[in-house]
């Protein structure tokens, strides 16, 4: 007779250790990212969206890997997916809920989606990515990169608002 045993299945973790292997050395040849954008409203500084492709697109894709960003429906709810891929096929994806601010008064619906998305891609590509955006000319090789337009590390907060300029409110991530 055989006897069946009952085990539980262990779910497995996916592997990702060639993705982060290679995210490892793309970090390493990451261009600097300095603040480059002035937020209208609140004076912080910020390096775009355009910035932090720009500085590690190259490094990435020598190493095999791509990020890819887009806005998804779920249920009448909006998400963005964002996927760091390897060319072993291993992948890391992030889901964050878009959440958009209640109306200002000044701008449209599709204004105010279109701040608030990019305000979510710039803060999970960072995060996912490893970029760390400043304007110290001690934190990287580019000494002549001090002479930017945001130079001084007080011009981070204007207003007089003493929270750093990465420390940010409303952005709720699900690893799946």
């Amino acid at each position: 007779d055989l006897e069946y045993i009952k085990s539980p299945i262990k779910k497995q973790k996916p592997r990702r250790d060639e993705l982060y292997t290679a995210l490892a050395k793309a970090k390493l040849e990451y261009k600097p990212v300095r603040f480059n954008r002035e937020n209208s409203f609140n004076k912080q500084v910020y390096a775009d969206l355009d910035l932090i492709h720009k500085a590690t697109n190259t490094a990435l894709s020598i190493q095999g890997l791509v990020f890819i960003q887009e806005p998804r429906d779920v249920d009448g709810i909006t998400f963005l997916y964002s996927t760091l891929g390897h060319s072993s096929g291993q992948e890391l994806v992030c889901k964050n809920r878009l959440i958009v601010p209640g109306y200002t008064g000044a701008k449209s619906d599709l204004q105010r989606f279109g701040e608030a998305l990019a305000y979510l891609k710039r803060q999970v590509a960072q995060s996912m990515l490893g970029v760390v955006a400043n304007n110290d000319p001690e934190d990287n090789d580019d000494a002549d990169a001090s002479a930017t337009m945001y130079n001084n590390e007080s011009r981070r907060s204007i207003g007089g608002d003493t929270k750093p300029a990465h420390i940010d409110q409303g952005i709720l991530t699900e690893r799946i």
